[in-house]
């Protein structure tokens, strides 16, 4: 995969992290004016739970292939510390590579979904706000989590050695 290609994945999946940190801040302030609410006013307000709940996808979504592009999630080195260079590099081969089959699944059935979600038009329940757009970042930001995979399984492949430079 080529220099410009890579780093072009890799920014695309930087501003899909700070749209999931967009709306992080947002379900803060929500959550923040609902307790407020409650408490001074005893008024939850409408829908809270609704927003609530399709705000938590971009921040799960979005959040996926930049955790993975910086190394972000929890990793056991026993094998690496064990093992000879050659084995540590076909495992990674592996296990990347099963891993981008489980999320290219993951893409594939959200696609589906969205299928779903559009002909039967789903909405939440209290103030009935579309499915649909939220089921789209699901499928943009699976999509993203397995080219990372991808790229981070041919780097494993080929013995490259990944970069430390993503953030």
């Amino acid at each position: 995969m080529s220099e410009s290609k890579t780093h072009k994945i890799e920014r695309a999946v930087r501003f899909l992290a700070l749209l999931g940190g967009v709306a992080l801040m947002g379900l803060m302030c929500l959550i923040v004016y609902s307790v407020f609410m409650r408490r001074v006013f005893n008024a939850p307000p409408l829908g809270s739970y609704d927003i609530a709940e399709v705000t938590l996808i971009p921040i799960v979504f979005f959040s996926l292939a930049y955790t993975s592009l910086t190394k972000g999630h929890i990793a056991v080195d026993l094998i690496s510390s064990l093992a000879r260079p050659i084995i540590v590099r076909w495992s990674d081969t592996i296990i990347g590579f099963i891993c981008a089959v489980s999320i290219g699944t993951l893409t594939w059935e959200s696609i589906r979904l969205s299928r779903y979600t559009a002909e039967n038009e789903e909405v939440t329940q209290m103030i009935e706000i579309p499915y649909l757009p939220f089921v789209i970042i699901m499928v943009i930001g699976s999509a993203m989590f397995t080219i990372v995979l991808l790229m981070q399984t041919y780097r494993s492949f080929k013995g490259i050695e990944e970069p430390t430079n993503h953030e």
